[in-house]
């Protein structure tokens, strides 16, 4: 697993992993997806063409205080598929 911050790349299966405590999850994607392609975060897509940021931020933001133990999000933007899972992201490149 990456370390806080960071996200590593699994060659074996191509997917990019990250994770989140700190920081808002539509951030962590758009860090993840600039460090795919190699660029800064100002010239990735915006994400909220593809899904509502404020809704996807405060849905893990409220996790920790409801009694639930897993949430999964799932969406595609600039021919990437992501996941959004507990405090993990993985992308898939499509």
């Amino acid at each position: 697993m990456p370390k806080r911050g960071e996200t590593s790349i699994y060659p074996a299966d191509g997917v990019f992993h990250t994770e989140f405590d700190d920081e808002p999850p539509s951030y962590a994607t758009t860090r993840a997806i600039a460090a795919i392609e190699n660029v800064e975060v100002t010239e990735v897509p915006p994400l909220y063409s593809s899904i509502d940021l404020e809704a996807l931020n405060l849905l893990f933001q409220q996790m920790d205080s409801r009694a639930v133990e897993e949430i999964r999000v799932q969406f595609s933007i600039s021919g990437y598929s992501i996941i959004v899972q507990n405090n993990e992201i993985a992308v898939y490149e499509m």
